[in-house]
């Protein structure tokens, strides 16, 4: 039986068509190690949805959430909470983080979170912390739980990205690689496939840098946290430092039975897609399984 390979990106890919983000996934694979026939092979696909995920973080279609100057206060709790976790999981100074919030310190990456309420100092707070580490960290975090949001809350935008990418998965064996906000959308659209009974079957599916280990994501997710009976192989790959994963592994955090590694994620905010897909563990299972 012929094996798809299909890829699902995360967050802020708007710039990018379809065909640059496949290349570059692609390119990546092929220079790390896996085997080029193999790949090809496969007809590998790009699940791209990221022009649409754009829109509706800028409330472009009707009914999405608005991301003007004016926060809705249901963000700015998802935001807070999961910038708390975050800091958390950074064992960041509680001391510092009531101090650069009094100071509405403002981080690059926090120009678009409201502060004109405690609870969204703080958030800009955290991500000023963040920043400290890299200066990227802290942009990308806030971005990622922002864009996570507007997929989680906003029904229409997540059905509108599950209409694009469902197709894509087809029917049969397929290998899905996906990335960030990619393997939230991936894990919905398995598990309700699965629920429906449908003809697809997933030998390995492989999450990088992904935020399922975050409680606020968790709870905006809902149902069963387990492996879809549709999988055969769940890998995730994280990096310690990636302040999108909280550096948790997500067997012991959101399901069991998913297969955990640690990666060194070599890039300015350990977050990616580059950095996870040069891992010698990840290219020796698709190479395996392809």
């Amino acid at each position: 039986m012929v094996t798809k390979l299909v890829l699902i990106h995360g967050i802020a890919q708007q710039d990018y068509t379809e065909e640059q983000l496949l290349g570059i996934w692609t390119d990546h694979l092929l220079d790390n190690g896996l085997d080029a026939e193999k790949l090809h092979s496969t007809s590998p696909q790009m699940a791209y949805y990221g022009d649409h995920l754009y829109k509706w973080a800028k409330g472009g279609p009707q009914g999405a959430v608005a991301m003007g100057p004016t926060v809705p206060d249901a963000e700015i709790d998802f935001l807070s909470k999961a910038l708390d976790e975050i800091a958390r999981a950074n064992a960041f100074d509680e001391d510092e983080i009531e101090t650069l919030a009094s100071q509405a310190a403002i981080a690059e990456g926090a120009k678009a979170i409201g502060q004109s309420s405690w609870v969204g100092r703080r958030a800009v707070a955290i991500v000023s912390l963040l920043e400290r580490i890299s200066p990227l960290r802290g942009r990308m975090a806030a971005k990622v739980i922002r864009q996570a949001y507007v997929y989680l809350a906003n029904k229409n935008a997540r059905a509108d990205i599950a209409n694009l990418v469902r197709p894509r998965l087809g029917t049969g064996n397929t290998v899905i690689i996906a990335h960030s906000l990619g393997t939230v959308v991936a894990f919905n659209l398995l598990r309700d496939l699965a629920a429906k009974g449908a003809d697809i079957q997933v030998p390995l599916f492989v999450t990088v840098g992904s935020p399922l280990a975050i409680t606020e994501v968790q709870r905006w997710v809902g149902g069963t946290f387990a492996v879809p009976s549709n999988v055969k192989t769940w890998m995730n790959f994280y990096d310690k430092g990636d302040p999108v994963t909280l550096g948790r592994p997500l067997g012991s955090n959101f399901a069991n039975g998913i297969v955990d590694t640690i990666v060194n994620n070599n890039t300015s905010n350990s977050h990616s897609i580059g950095g996870y897909l040069d891992d010698k563990a990840l290219i020796d299972s698709l190479n395996v399984v392809l």
